[in-house]
């Protein structure tokens, strides 16, 4: 890198012209040409397969499976109860930073009634109710029973 006296900041190399005009990066081709192979993970999806892993542990007497972050967790629980400072300090910050917070703003429900039907709406729609009803009467009285009456 060459550094610029004017402005004090370093600036990029300039590949220098071959003698045939090109220079060493080829147009349209990537300078890391077999890059990261495919499949290979990262360190958030390692972090997140490691503590993922499941284990046994004997808890109370009891057998039981829980991750590698639930181990970890326990421990500095237990570690902490004993008294160890560190411990405690980083127990402390796991769950300043993970445990659920109350909200800082008053939280409800809003409820929106439907739009009120206006009295002659409302009294059209109660005289169509009453006339199906009538109908539903009148039909069982064609098919030879009585509305309210009990057939003996």
């Amino acid at each position: 890198m060459e550094i610029d006296a004017t402005t004090a900041t370093s600036l990029p190399a300039v590949a220098a012209p071959k003698r045939n005009g090109s220079t060493h990066f080829k147009p349209g081709r990537s300078g890391n040409s077999k890059g990261r192979p495919t499949g290979s993970e990262n360190r958030k999806k390692i972090i997140a397969r490691v503590m993922g892993e499941m284990h046994v542990m004997r808890e109370y007497g009891k057998r039981r499976r829980c991750s590698t972050l639930e181990l970890i967790l326990i421990s500095l629980r237990n570690r902490a109860a004993e008294g160890e400072v560190r411990a405690f300090q980083a127990l402390h910050d796991w769950l300043e930073r993970f445990e659920p917070r109350p909200p800082t703003q008053p939280v409800g429900y809003l409820v929106v009634p439907e739009q009120p039907l206006d009295k002659e709406k409302f009294l059209q729609q109660l005289a169509e109710h009453q006339r199906a009803l009538m109908e539903d009467v009148n039909w069982l009285d064609r098919l030879g029973g009585t509305a309210g009456s009990n057939p003996s």
